[in-house]
């Protein structure tokens, strides 16, 4: 049970920095730039995962929801580990495979 907590928590963190302010930084790249389409977005995502600041965000993250996963607390434990880390796993999972399915059926 530990790898499988250990392995959600880097999933939920990953997703985490790279949805939120990595979506919110694409999309403002797209307002800024005459460019369009998924490929702008796509490449604005993919840029972050080379920013040293994404992955000292991710650790950061990681180290929470370690944190938070091995409180003795049921509640909290639920609270600050379970019910975040499966949502936005579910999500960071949803979002690829939308990209994934838009960049292959869109593929110019």
């Amino acid at each position: 049970m530990a790898y499988a907590k250990g392995m959600l928590s880097g999933l939920a963190a990953i997703f985490s920095v790279l949805i939120l302010p990595g979506l919110i930084h694409a999309l403002w790249n797209v307002s800024q730039e005459k460019a369009t389409g998924i490929g702008v977005i796509r490449g604005g995502l993919g840029e972050a995962l080379y920013s040293p600041l994404f992955w000292v965000e991710v650790l950061c993250l990681f180290a929470f929801f370690l944190a938070t996963g091995r409180l003795s607390s049921k509640i909290l434990r639920i609270l600050l580990f379970w019910a975040p880390a499966l949502i936005i796993t579910t999500f960071g999972l949803a979002f690829v495979a939308l990209l994934t399915f838009l960049f292959l059926r869109f593929k110019a």
